[in-house]
């Protein structure tokens, strides 16, 4: 992104004006207009209008933290929202770059309309990072880790048995009518709430995010051990001291990002005990 991109023509039809633009971070100024309204009862802007803005701000933070050009498109955006938005205020949007990692770029945004203590919305949104010129990624592949530990890379058990903390967890993998499904026997070491009891939520996100990770490798075929990115976990229920399971999905694939999803049960795959969301960069 260069200087003079944020200025897109969805932001100048909405109204709004950049009053800053530069390392690392972003503002703009959006005075209220009567169609922005999302409530005809109570006038308060519609919520995409804060979307739309914390979104643009953010990549405008990367826009102008990158030190040589690159394509940037947004990867995850979360947001929280406070507060209505008032009627017949200005909304202003703040946004900084946290951290670029090569191909990813990670923000955070505040909308507000008295003081960025006082939100509105609360944003943490990444971005991926196209280089003209992308070197090859560094560690050790697949195949490699998999030799290393005397396995054969078809057989998802030998992934798992090759990465000491699903090794420690207990791990294992099986195909049932064509679906990868990893089981985790109970262990009293998992619990996290003895009172309960229940496994420990970190547990229980361990499972979820594996499960995506290798439905990812199963389809994939990546050469390497594919990095999270992002991840969400939805906890809809206490995991129980009993086996559980998991089965992830690839929601979208990419020349280079992997969206998934995974979900967790116990006695009955109807009755999730959790879920997951994420972004994998494959190698």
């Amino acid at each position: 992104m260069r200087k003079g991109m944020g200025n897109t023509a969805f932001l100048q039809a909405l109204g709004g004006t950049l009053e800053h633009f530069a390392d690392g971070h972003g503002r703009i100024r959006l005075p209220f207009q009567p169609f922005m309204v999302g409530n005809p009862d109570t006038g308060v802007v519609h919520g995409g209008v804060l979307t739309a803005l914390l979104d643009q701000a953010c990549g405008m933070a990367v826009g102008s933290a990158l030190r040589m050009p690159a394509m940037i498109a947004t990867l995850d955006l979360r947001i929280d929202y406070m507060k209505p938005a008032q009627p017949e205020t200005d909304l202003i949007i703040e946004s900084e770059c946290l951290k670029i990692a090569h191909e990813v770029a990670f923000t955070r945004g505040y909308a507000f309309q008295a003081t960025r203590d006082d939100p509105v919305a609360i944003a943490t949104a990444t971005f991926m990072l196209t280089h003209f010129d992308t070197p090859a990624a560094d560690g050790e592949t697949l195949m490699e880790l998999l030799t290393r530990a005397g396995k054969e890379r078809a057989d998802p058990n030998a992934l798992l048995a090759a990465v000491p903390y699903c090794a420690w967890l207990g791990l294992s993998a099986r195909i049932e009518e064509d679906a990868l499904i990893l089981d985790m026997p109970f262990d009293p070491k998992l619990i996290g709430n003895p009172v309960l009891p229940a496994l420990h939520g970190g547990v229980v996100g361990s499972l979820l995010e594996t499960a995506a990770l290798v439905q990812t490798i199963w389809e994939t075929g990546a050469a390497m051990v594919p990095r999270p990115v992002d991840i969400t976990i939805d906890y809809l229920r206490s995991a129980r001291t009993l086996t559980s399971h998991a089965r992830g999905f690839i929601v979208r694939q990419g020349r280079r990002v992997v969206a998934a999803r995974a979900e967790m049960w116990q006695e009955d795959a109807a009755k999730p005990v959790a879920s997951f969301r994420g972004h994998f960069l494959l190698g």
